[in-house]
């Protein structure tokens, strides 16, 4: 018998009887947030340039809705990101993915597309596309817990209960166990549906989820992601020509083995523009984050320290944020932010910024 496949919530597990068939992978999705996506970074939609991780998700969306510099605006900003390896790979088992370094790779990648508006006279739009990978620890990623195990040894003795149960009712009824007709399966069917009730004989598949979905939305992990950025005179994109090329390496780490409400994530940016007249070389910047969150898996707060500089200028600014992420509804997520930019004052001075997104994500089967 192949291998079981990749994760997902067994939808037949909403009722309390169980499919004599194993459970796919793809039930088995998890529902952290939608990280944030390299291509909608990459256009400086918000003022940290901090990229979130989190589990990857078969599709996401994600658009700016405010953002403040100097005034409050609604641009036409958005990013979309899609997995394709997770909505191509109908043969995603649990051993295929735990067996090679390389499968965890691609079924956690990513690819993302990203637009807004140029800021400049000669710029009518902005367009930028995004590649992202997260490699998961072992305790925080799902298909590898012993969560999915204590899943299918517990399922392999329900299938037994249930086999058991079924030779005996046949037997009551003179049925023979080994020929059963069509009628009397579906009526054994009926019966171990109220006797797995009475018995509480099954495995609650989407409560051992909703538990590591508690415990483990602050999981550690690391996501590396590299971004291209193009300009274009008009808005529809023609003539694109290069703009910027960024480069991210953010780790998230659960401060503490039993710790499910806080979160640490130390995050650097690397970013090469392109080289404008009267330059000699590109005015490469480089950022440093660290980011604290509190909260659980539906909300929490953070705090926010980003140092930048330019090798150009040799400015250095930092920024002080402060922010939360919210989940509104199941696959809807409003991130919010708020501080106050180059705190050193070697730039054009403190300024107050803010930022509000709103994030979609599909991760059903």
């Amino acid at each position: 018998m192949r291998a079981i496949a990749i994760i997902a919530l067994l939808a037949a597990l909403a009722r309390p009887c169980l499919s004599q068939s194993p459970p796919e992978v793809d039930d088995l999705l998890l529902d952290f947030s939608v990280p944030d996506m390299p291509a909608f970074k990459a256009l400086g939609s918000d003022p940290s340039n901090i990229l979130r991780p989190s589990d990857i998700q078969k599709f996401g969306v994600m658009m700016s809705a405010f953002r403040s510099e100097g005034s409050t605006v609604i641009p036409k900003s958005f990013s979309l990101e899609v997995a394709p390896w997770k909505l191509a790979g109908n043969d995603w088992t649990i051993h295929k993915y735990r067996s090679k370094v390389l499968n965890r790779i691609l079924y956690n990648s990513s690819m993302s597309l990203g637009t807004v508006g140029g800021d400049e006279d000669n710029i009518a739009r902005n367009v930028a596309v995004g590649l992202r990978t997260t490699l998961i620890s072992k305790k925080a990623d799902i298909i590898r817990s012993e969560v999915v195990d204590k899943i299918y040894n517990e399922q392999r003795g329900v299938l037994r209960d249930r086999n058991s149960v079924k030779e005996q009712w046949a037997k009551d009824r003179q049925y023979d166990p080994a020929l059963l007709t069509n009628e009397q399966e579906a009526e054994f069917d009926e019966f171990w549906a109220e006797y797995s009730i009475e018995t509480n004989t099954f495995t609650n598949t989407a409560e051992y989820v909703s538990e590591f979905n508690a415990n483990n939305w602050n999981g550690s992990r690391l996501d590396l992601a590299i971004a291209w950025v193009g300009a274009s005179p008009d808005s529809l994109v023609k003539n694109v020509h290069s703009e910027n090329f960024l480069i991210w390496a953010t780790a998230a780490i659960k401060p503490g083995k039993n710790n499910n409400h806080g979160q640490l994530l130390i995050g650097l940016n690397y970013q090469r523009p392109r080289t404008i007249t009267g330059e000699t070389e590109p005015n490469s910047r480089f950022t440093g984050n660290i980011r604290y969150y509190e909260g659980n898996k539906n909300f929490r707060g953070f705090l926010e320290f980003q140092y930048s500089s330019e090798k150009q200028t040799e400015i250095q600014k930092g920024l002080l944020n402060l922010g939360a992420e919210l989940r509104v509804r199941s696959e809807f997520w409003i991130m919010f932010s708020a501080g106050v930019d180059d705190i050193f004052q070697e730039g054009s001075g403190s300024a107050f910024v803010s930022s509000v997104d709103i994030r979609y994500s599909y991760n059903k089967k």
